[in-house]
């Protein structure tokens, strides 16, 4: 049976590293828009511990850092109401270039395209 898990946000994700395997879907916890915790949760579940089943925003999340949140990791928030799930598809749809290397592993606009854009007139 799939297990769930929420990481609030002061937990530390190397406490759980060993059992990581067990859960389908771990939901971090946002209490405040302003608290950063979970994002560094998320790309250390990515990054050092190799979590790859699904990550969950949940709380106090707002859409404009949604792209954001993919980028360290975090596959979807939790809403409730299927409007807001309209509102979310529609955050993934807003940007479709990224210039930062990311946990997603998205593709990332290369150095020498950056550079090539910069030298044409505006």
């Amino acid at each position: 049976m799939p297990l769930r898990l929420q990481l609030d946000a002061g937990a530390e994700p190397g406490d759980v590293a060993d059992d990581l395997h067990r859960f389908s879907v771990i939901c971090l916890q946002f209490d405040s828009f302003t608290d950063g915790r979970p994002y560094s949760q998320a790309r250390l579940l990515r990054e050092r511990y190799g979590y790859r089943c699904k990550l969950r925003a949940r709380g106090n999340i707002l859409r404009d850092r949604f792209n954001f949140m993919r980028s360290c990791g975090i596959d979807a928030p939790e809403v409730t109401k299927e409007a807001d799930a309209r509102v979310w598809q529609d955050a993934v749809a807003e940007i479709d270039i990224y210039y930062q290397p990311a946990s997603d592993s998205r593709p990332t606009v290369a150095m020498d395209r950056r550079g090539a854009a910069a030298s044409y007139p505006i």
